[in-house]
């Protein structure tokens, strides 16, 4: 199985038009399951996404070789246009640290609340601590993000949240194709 995490609904949007996902009402957590997918939807911050995932490793254990995917918006240095596609590898928060692949060389430093002043690198609210926890749980982790703001996140609009990461569903569907391949293999 491939588990996809996104922190809120409009994040969501491009995934439920791409794969025929439907509600899973018994589920303890706002989850979405498709053919070989669940789709998270942890709300924002470190103390939501924590506990979503908490609650989803309990109701839906990992099986070896399952796939952990966190994708989303962040904000990123005026280096990055809007829309960029960013996989990022080296994930941060305080003075911890976590790498996932040695594809990229991207690193995510996440924040507990938006993040108004320029930082070196790509920041968001939920990456590490998903992260941190999914990690033991899974044979490969992904983290996708979308630049959508330079530290300015009252322009963040929720009608274009979705338009913007339509650029990373394709940097998406290209894991998921590497996964279904290998997991054949």
């Amino acid at each position: 199985m491939i588990y996809i995490s996104v922190a809120f609904k409009e994040e969501a949007k491009p995934l439920l038009q791409q794969w025929q996902f439907q509600r899973d009402k018994r589920a303890p957590c706002t989850l979405y399951a498709a053919r070989h997918i669940y789709l998270l939807i942890t709300q924002m911050g470190p103390t939501n996404a924590r506990h979503a995932l908490e609650t989803l490793l309990h109701y839906r254990p990992p099986q070896p070789g399952d796939c952990f995917i966190n994708f989303g918006i962040c904000a990123a240095p005026d280096s990055y246009a809007l829309g960029t596609v960013l996989r990022c590898n080296h994930l941060t928060y305080h003075n911890q640290s976590l790498r996932l692949d040695t594809k990229t060389t991207c690193t995510l430093q996440m924040y507990d609340s938006p993040c108004n002043i320029v930082q070196p690198h790509a920041v968001d609210m939920e990456s590490f601590i998903l992260f941190q926890h999914a990690l033991p749980h899974f044979s490969q982790c992904f983290c996708i993000k979308v630049v959508s703001d330079h530290f300015q996140p009252e322009t963040v609009r929720k009608r274009t949240i979705a338009p913007l990461l339509q650029h990373g569903v394709a940097a998406l569907k290209e894991i998921i194709h590497e996964y279904r391949h290998c997991d054949r293999s």
